[in-house]
């Protein structure tokens, strides 16, 4: 009646009246007229406050019928209100603020009922926003601190705790320059519940700070409370090296590899050597390269070791010809004269080395899979032999030395079809073995001999075919007849 009289003012209050008085369930269509109301005599504003009520009663209602505990509805609910925030043309700010304040102020009143930390990481980042929506847009910071103590008293820290938490409210310290208090709550994060990631966070905030000697004690408490962590071992020697301070870096090192449950010893092995490379102690990381051989004596030791081998001869070749010279170095002192013949022979002093490398490295791992019985370890040691002998390939293709190459060559394993007895059945599986010459010289040297034979003829037959010789000899005609007697189960596959 007031709408057709043209008294939409008053329309409107009574539509606002009618809907906060009457129950949820019985206001769906009220407010759909409302909505329609709106659109044909309100502006943009009321559409607005309109649409934002009609949502307001959706996420109730989903509350309502599924669970206090749907914390994304919770999201999504405080989201909508943030919004309103911002285009409040309907509503005064302070009702705005209140009304987000509410609706967080419920949503983190649900607590997870289990102390499992699975049911609390979606509830505690409705704190979290909760806090910065306080920081940023209230800008209320009593009461963002509130906030965050509010949420670090009711987190089961016996249990677990939240790394993120700490440091969003140690950051928040400091951007209101707190720098004590920011150190006291990192101080008691580490102390009430230790964790990696609030010693680096601790730890980063000491560094943009440039307090060397606040970062050693952390570490030392990081240590103390893990000493099986890499990162922290590697970390720590990297400050003591960015400090200048070598021999205290080297003695971490030490100390780091000296540990026996330390988690992944082969990256502190890596930084420990990469640290010497870097400070061209070479012979410092030859002995690191020995331990490490003796300790573990994979592939990846005796390959790396052959590569380090390689790339100091050319680094020190380098050097003898003026080729590593820094160009934005302002020192008076002239330039060291080039020799030619020094750096030759130091580039073929890291060949030399490096294939001493892989060749101790291939007789040690052959030792070891001889000395191995039967099984998974033994298999991976031969599959080890492959490996080192294809970089050992590798690395006399890129020197260019044929002779050095065919004699890598003849080592190679070759694929073998074989024939072994199931347990069960008896019957016997097709299988391929990787056979190497050297086992088969070990193991029948009179057919070895003769296999050698049959190749070298065969590889001349190839030279000279390529050679397109036109006038072929009787010889060359018709292969030697060798009578070669090969066990019943064993197919050799001549490539």
């Amino acid at each position: 009646m007031e709408s057709r009289h043209k008294e939409y003012d008053r329309a409107r209050t009574v539509y606002k009246y009618a809907l906060d008085r009457l129950p949820r369930s019985k206001s769906v269509g009220l407010y759909a007229s409302y909505t329609n109301f709106e659109k044909q005599f309100g502006d943009r504003a009321g559409i607005e406050s309109t649409v934002l009520g009609k949502r307001r009663i959706q996420y109730e209602e989903e509350l309502a019928h599924s669970s206090q505990l749907n914390y994304d509805v919770w999201f999504e609910y405080a989201r909508l209100e943030e919004s309103a925030l911002k285009s409040c043309d309907h509503d005064s700010p302070e009702k705005a603020v209140e009304r987000i304040r509410e609706v967080y102020e419920r949503a983190v009143a649900q607590v997870p009922p289990s102390a499992e930390k699975r049911y609390w990481r979606r509830y505690i980042f409705l704190w979290l926003g909760y806090a910065t929506f306080e920081e940023i847009e209230t800008k209320d910071y009593d009461r963002v601190r509130q906030v965050y103590e509010a949420c670090l008293k009711l987190i089961p820290h016996k249990q677990f705790t939240f790394s993120k938490v700490w440091e969003m409210y140690a950051h928040f310290e400091l951007r209101r320059l707190n720098l004590d208090k920011a150190r006291k709550i990192l101080g008691t994060a580490i102390g009430l519940a230790p964790k990696p990631k609030s010693f680096k966070v601790y730890l980063d905030m000491e560094l943009q700070l440039r307090e060397f000697d606040r970062c050693r004690k952390l570490y030392e408490k990081f240590l103390e409370f893990d000493p099986t962590y890499p990162s922290a071992w590697i970390q720590f020697a990297g400050l003591e090296r960015g400090l200048m301070e070598t021999e205290r870096a080297r003695a971490i090192y030490e100390m780091a590899i000296a540990q026996a449950d330390l988690y992944d010893p082969e990256c502190v092995w890596k930084a420990y050597i990469d640290f010497e490379e870097e400070e061209e102690e070479w012979e410092r990381a030859r002995n690191l390269f020995e331990r490490l051989a003796l300790a573990s004596g994979h592939v990846k030791v005796w390959t790396s070791w052959a590569k380090f081998e390689m790339s100091t001869g050319k680094a020190i070749s380098d050097r003898y010809l003026g080729l590593d010279e820094d160009e934005d170095d302002e020192s008076p002192d002239e330039p060291m004269e080039k020799d030619e013949e020094a750096a030759e022979q130091a580039r073929l002093q890291g060949i030399k080395l490096a294939r001493q490398v892989l060749q101790r490295g291939y007789e040690d791992i052959r030792k070891r899979w001889k000395n191995e019985p039967e099984g998974p370890v033994r298999d991976n040691l031969k599959e080890q032999r492959s490996i080192i002998l294809d970089h050992w390939k590798l690395l006399e293709t890129e020197i260019g030395d044929s002779v050095a190459l065919s004699k890598v060559e003849g080592m190679m394993p070759k694929p073998m079809r074989r024939w072994r007895k199931l347990d069960d059945t008896g019957d016997k599986e097709e299988y391929w073995d990787l056979v190497f010459p050297d086992d088969e010289k070990e193991r029948n040297p009179g057919t070895f001999k003769l296999l050698q034979l049959a190749h070298a003829w065969k590889a001349k037959q190839q030279e000279q075919q390529s050679n397109s010789i036109p006038h072929q000899t009787e010889a060359t005609k018709s292969p030697p007849q060798i009578q070669i007697n090969q066990p019943s189960e064993d197919v050799p596959v001549v490539s």
